[in-house]
């Protein structure tokens, strides 16, 4: 459809001059055929934003099979991501972050579909860096991160990959 469109844009623009465009004099003149429309080649449509969100959605397997269900909710313990990775209830994540920023973090804390709609979700309790903890005066590692009681509901499609988190005890000196 988009071919058509350009070339009766053109067309349109040659009747109106009444005058061919100028060619090169080494060129020769071929005859021009008529494809049916239904032999042009198709013209492949960009995917929208939401075709793509959709997609990453799918590629999302749950492993094992539900743990409980509430309403449309069907809760399950771990999950593979498209990227291969495996992610269970209680792993530390990366999420992503807008460019350069550093990536979230979480601790999942629930994994669920629904049955209404395709998308895969998790709850995840919320860690902050010092800089993101107003009024901190503790000593500071320079990973350091706290936990918080705060939690938001993600899409799966948001994680970047799972992270190691110690506690301070844990850090070798």
């Amino acid at each position: 459809i988009l071919y058509g469109v350009i070339y009766n844009k053109i067309s349109a623009f040659n009747r109106e001059k009444k005058e061919e465009p100028s060619r090169p004099q080494t060129l020769t003149k071929t005859k021009k055929t008529e494809v049916p429309l239904s032999k042009k080649p198709d013209v492949a449509k960009p995917k929208s934003a939401q075709e793509d969100f959709i997609e990453d959605h799918k590629k999302i397997q749950w492993i094992g099979g539900p743990v409980k269900t509430e309403g449309t909710r069907i809760y399950y313990s771990k999950v593979l991501l498209g990227n291969g990775t495996e992610v269970k209830v209680g792993t530390a994540v990366k999420l992503l972050a807008p460019d350069g920023e550093p990536s979230f973090l979480g601790k999942v804390q629930c994994l669920w579909g629904s049955s209404k709609d395709h998308f895969k979700m998790m709850r995840c309790k919320w860690f902050y860096r010092p800089e993101e903890a107003p009024g901190y005066k503790g000593t500071v590692h320079p990973q350091e991160v706290f936990i918080s009681e705060h939690q938001d509901d993600q899409y799966l499609t948001t994680v970047e990959k799972p992270c190691t988190i110690m506690h301070d005890s844990e850090i070798p000196p």
